[in-house]
């Protein structure tokens, strides 16, 4: 019994100062809103990169390198979709291709209010 408990607390120990993959460098977020919940959801374990921050229009942006390279490391890319981020589409499919892409307009039980003038 003694041997097992010395086991488990061994395996346990070599599991908690094992380095841990890079959750930086694996998730990524589209748009400053979807950044702020992923991060939520990932508090304490890292931080997702941000493809748009809040100074530039998702209708319009042009990847930097460093935005691209985020994109190709990513295992997961969260976006909204190409009706709010159509430059970004095609960047996603082709360079972020090895990613599973989570479009948000897509997504199960999702409901999309109509369109509200003056609102």
């Amino acid at each position: 019994m003694r041997l097992k408990t010395l086991t488990a607390s061994f395996a346990l120990s070599l599991a908690l100062t094992t380095t841990p993959l890079r959750a930086e460098s694996e998730v990524v977020a589209t748009i400053q809103p979807l950044h702020s919940l992923v991060s939520s959801v990932m508090k304490g374990v890292g931080e997702p990169a941000l493809i748009v921050d809040k100074t530039t229009s998702p209708h319009t942006v042009s990847l930097k390198p460093s935005q691209a390279k985020d994109l190709q490391s990513a295992k997961i890319i969260f976006w909204i979709g190409e009706s709010l981020e159509t430059p970004l589409a095609k960047p996603i499919e082709t360079i972020g291709k090895n990613a599973r892409v989570i479009e948000l307009l897509e997504a199960e039980g999702m409901k999309l209010l109509a369109y509200r003038e003056h609102a």
